[in-house]
């Protein structure tokens, strides 16, 4: 166990560094008694160490004038002054404006990917209505045996095939041929590593004051370790191909023949049809005549609301029925929900209803 010479600093006229056996400050006269011990770390030694060399005072120099303040050399100034420049460099440009001060206002914007609320106007109302004129028409046509409707008059039937169905004939010896994978034995593989203790080494962890000026090194035992490479046992696969005979059956297409009739129909047929529209809140059906032989076929009736915004921009919106149709009135306005495309995708309340026609009651 080594013994270092230590040294101490004078309470009372500041020399530093004063060796550990000298009980007396030799610049000042003032006893070690109280004085702030250092342990030594540049020579080791077994017996009492020669007097160190005399120290010349040096000219002051900026270095000692830092030291003073705190700052041991580790350029912190530098850095300190470097990053006065970056932030004097990036500091975003300041313009007078007077005595008067300047008010930024936020303005809040809707996002862009959420539907929007507004209002919109009814701007008019359209409705069209629609009634088929029919009449007989004859159609030749062709059907299955027992799949042709009642009341045809039949033109001719022949045999042909209706659909075709596989029929065993014979098998035949075919060989299947594989490959499979079989354990053939293990092989030892790395699997990585793992940390093993190999020993201990003694290691210096500090010093011990003897308080006759020289100090003591502390020693204590540490683990060493080191990495070795870890191993397993894996399986090892070889291809081994594997053969076998087997009976396969063989098909053949058998059509199969059913009657085919050809045959007249007469059938409704529209052959015009009558319109009727208008854009306003009084619908009425077409005036229909018929031709001999004619009748009235399906009738189709829809209707449709014009809306407009602020700006001008106009929607078509088309009522489930007439009844709510005929609730909408021109200059009415209505709460609507627009797509983030400017799409109408929802229609609301009222907002507020047109006045009524002099003579009629509101509704």
């Amino acid at each position: 166990m080594a013994i270092r010479e230590g040294a101490w600093d004078c309470p009372q006229c500041g020399r530093t560094r004063n060796r550990g056996p000298r009980k007396f400050c030799p610049g000042c006269g003032a006893s070690r008694d109280g004085a702030t011990p250092r342990a030594a770390v540049e020579h080791r030694f077994d017996t009492p160490a020669s007097p160190p060399p005399p120290v010349q005072p040096a000219p002051a120099k900026m270095s000692d004038f830092l030291r003073r303040l705190g700052c041991y050399g580790c350029g912190c100034l530098s850095l300190f002054i470097l990053l006065l420049v970056i932030i004097g460099v990036n500091a975003p440009p300041s313009y007078n404006t007077g005595s008067q001060d300047v008010e930024y206002v936020e303005v809040e914007r809707p996002p862009a990917d959420v539907p929007r609320e507004t209002v919109l106007t009814v701007a008019g109302v359209e409705w069209r209505r629609s009634i088929d004129v029919e009449a007989l028409r004859t159609f030749t046509e062709s059907g299955w045996e027992g799949e042709v409707p009642g009341g045809v008059r039949a033109l001719a039937s022949s045999r042909e095939v209706h659909h075709t169905e596989q029929v065993r004939i014979r098998t035949e010896t075919r060989v299947r041929t594989w490959t499979e994978q079989v354990q053939s034995g293990t092989e030892r593989v790395r699997a990585g590593s793992e940390r093993v203790q190999v020993g201990t080494e003694r290691v210096q962890v500090g010093v011990r004051d003897l308080g006759n000026g020289y100090f003591e090194d502390v020693y204590e035992n540490r683990p060493v370790y080191e990495d070795r490479p870890r191993y397993e046992e894996r399986p090892v696969y070889r291809e081994v191909e594997r053969r076998e005979t087997y009976q396969e059956p063989v098909y053949e297409d058998k059509p199969v023949y059913r009657q085919r009739i050809r045959y007249e129909i007469d059938r409704w047929t529209t052959v015009r049809t009558m319109d009727a529209s208008g854009k306003d809140l009084s619908p009425a059906w077409p005036e229909v005549q018929l031709d001999p032989g004619e009748q009235e076929g399906a009738r189709r009736e829809s209707y449709a609301v014009v809306l407009r915004t602020a700006d001008g921009k106009t929607f078509t919106y088309t009522p489930a029925t007439e009844e709510e149709w005929r609730g909408f009135e021109v200059g009415s306005t209505y709460k609507a929900t627009l797509s983030p495309e400017g799409e109408l995708v929802q229609l609301g309340d009222v907002v507020e209803r047109a006045p009524a026609p002099e003579g009629l009651p509101p509704r």
